[in-house]
């Protein structure tokens, strides 16, 4: 087992690593929360199926009274509609302020479920499952929790540490195609951000990679974790370090709102952020050419999208997209700050003109000249 310490202080927590860990989970939750008495299993009609009652049996093996609820799968219902409704079942469930809510599922479980811990009771026990790669490498790491606001993704939310964060490699076995390739757009991402060791295994082990080798995938896995708890460790709020996690994101944010959140997954729309924002580096000369083609080839071979498919390309796409960056979170002064890559293992946060931003945004439409 791979034991990761995110370091903030009273606010610490583990992060375990391992294959069939959900069955250990409630001799874990003896261990590393010996206070709790009430289990909350918050999941999805996907992964609820999947691993729900082995997650309950768990608890309840341990003497842990445990309930589960079942939400809706999909981004579009990390909204509040859906929110009141998991308060709703905590309520019936009479969970109190010594119980835990346990985010069993991908990273819209672990954001509304995190939300929904900060704010019940004024704070409950919060333990994230992470059964995706992109909730594994991303979202279960670094307390920042949220619902979507019909005017932008993860307006509404707060910083909200885990207890404990419980990655079953496992899980990741059941994962469909098109979910292992939108965990492995953040991967690459913690490969362009810190170069080094996880660079050197995109970069060299593509085919392995592709094949799910174990090995492979535990190595990524665990270094894009202590990649991200070391930059949370030095902004956990994000005023400053910790802005660089965004990379990719802006962009990325942007064309998700801008397609109501049904077209593309989270890490396929990053995957387009990111090509978005090295080129923007590139054509301001702070990045090489070279480098901006290597991360837009290593996407493509995972099976990423580098640009809009023509299918999803039309009229205006370019420009709804640059309003909702207008609203991003990252905005200061009306201009939108972007997380560039200036070499592979380092980035700088900076504006960019306007002009050059627009015509970036209408390539990656396949708006280009019109």
């Amino acid at each position: 087992m791979d034991i990761i310490r995110q370091n903030l202080g009273e606010n610490s927590y583990q992060i375990l690593v391992d294959e069939d860990i959900i069955p250990k989970a409630g001799s874990l939750a003896r261990e590393y929360l010996p206070n709790t008495r009430q289990a909350f299993v918050l999941t999805n009609t996907t992964v609820g199926p999947l691993y729900g009652q082995k997650l309950v049996d768990s608890l309840e093996k341990a003497g842990i009274q445990t309930f589960i609820y079942q939400m809706p799968d999909g981004e579009d219902h990390k909204n509040f509609a859906v929110l009141n409704e998991v308060y709703d079942a905590l309520l019936e469930a009479k969970i109190e302020r010594q119980g835990s809510l346990w985010a069993l599922g991908g990273g819209v479980v672990g954001d509304l479920g995190g939300f929904a811990a900060a704010t019940y009771l004024r704070g409950i026990a919060f333990v994230q499952v992470p059964t995706s790669l992109l909730a594994q490498v991303d979202s279960s790491v670094g307390g920042k929790v949220a619902v979507n606001h019909p005017k932008g993704k993860n307006l509404i939310g707060a910083f909200y540490q885990p207890s404990l964060v419980l990655a079953d490699l496992a899980a990741l076995n059941t994962l469909p195609e098109r979910e292992w390739q939108v965990g492995l757009a953040e991967i690459v991402k913690y490969g362009v951000l810190a170069g080094g060791e996880i660079w050197q295994l995109l970069v060299n082990h593509l085919p392995l990679i592709k094949a799910k080798d174990p090995d492979v995938i535990r190595k990524l896995v665990v270094q894009s974790i202590k990649i991200k708890a070391d930059v949370v460790e030095k902004d956990e709020r994000e005023s400053g370090l910790r802005m660089i996690l965004n990379l990719g994101h802006t962009i990325g944010h942007g064309l998700e709102a801008a397609t109501g959140y049904k077209v593309f997954r989270h890490g396929e729309a990053v995957a387009i952020g990111l090509v978005g924002v090295a080129r923007l580096a590139a054509r301001l000369g702070r990045f090489s050419q070279e480098s901006c083609q290597q991360i837009t080839s290593i996407l493509a071979r995972l099976g990423l999208p580098v640009a809009v498919p023509q299918s999803v390309q039309r009229n205006n796409l370019a420009q709804e997209i640059l309003g909702h960056l207008s609203r991003d979170k990252k905005v200061q002064k009306g201009e939108v700050r972007f997380v560039l890559p200036v070499e592979i293992g380092k980035v700088e946060v900076g504006t960019v003109p306007q002009k050059l931003l627009e015509e970036i945004v209408r390539e990656l439409c396949g708006e280009a000249g019109k």
